[in-house]
């Protein structure tokens, strides 16, 4: 399994040790490192091969083979990452006695509720698009959540922006800035996509 470092995530680290929220950032880096663990675990026991982990600024990322997998299984890769975010939330708020305990809590359900966003390419908008290819075509499904993407990062951007002015936290903008890079290279892959098959069906 080969595994890619973006080297973007040094700049990130710096960013946040300079804004005071050094810490924070491990907290949750720590922990968006279980979260990928939980869509590796769950991509093996459905019999999925990893293939390559990449890790950048803002966790990890699992590819697994590029193999026609069911929708099920896309499905239930997608939302294992998310769900051992809110289970890891769970014991810790009802079992676990540490110090930092609110902090833990609190950076699991921000990556479980992040992750969770209808936006391509995050779990959510995974777990979105596999449920859509089960009722539509798949050039239907992918302009639904291209479009859903869009919408929904409109909104967030908004979220942030107002976030940003009350919490004085530069990181907010980054990550936003950040995603909308990684957005908007999932929409010129998708228009490509199209261009490439209109030129087809005409011969």
């Amino acid at each position: 399994m080969k595994i890619k470092l973006d080297l973007k995530i040094f700049a990130l680290i710096i960013l946040f040790f300079l804004s005071g929220k050094g810490q924070s950032y491990i907290v949750l880096y720590t922990f968006a490192a279980i979260h990928e663990i939980g869509h590796i675990l769950m991509g093996i026991v459905l019999g999925l091969k990893p293939e390559r982990i990449n890790i950048g600024p803002m966790g990890f990322c699992i590819i697994f083979k590029q193999e026609k997998a069911k929708w099920q299984t896309e499905l239930l890769v997608s939302i294992a990452g998310p769900i051992t975010n809110f289970i890891i939330a769970t014991l810790f708020s009802l079992f676990i006695q540490v110090s930092k305990k609110e902090t833990i809590i609190y950076a699991n359900l921000i990556l479980g509720l992040f992750n969770m966003l209808p936006v391509l390419p995050l779990d959510g908008g995974r777990a979105l698009m596999a449920i859509l290819k089960k009722y539509c075509k798949e050039n239907i499904a992918e302009g639904i959540i291209y479009k859903t993407s869009n919408i929904a990062m409109a909104l967030l951007t908004v979220i942030a922006g107002i976030g940003t002015l009350y919490l004085r936290n530069i990181a907010i903008p980054v990550i936003i800035i950040y995603l909308w890079v990684i957005v908007s290279n999932e929409n010129k892959r998708h228009r490509l996509k199209q261009r490439i098959k209109k030129i087809l069906e005409k011969y």
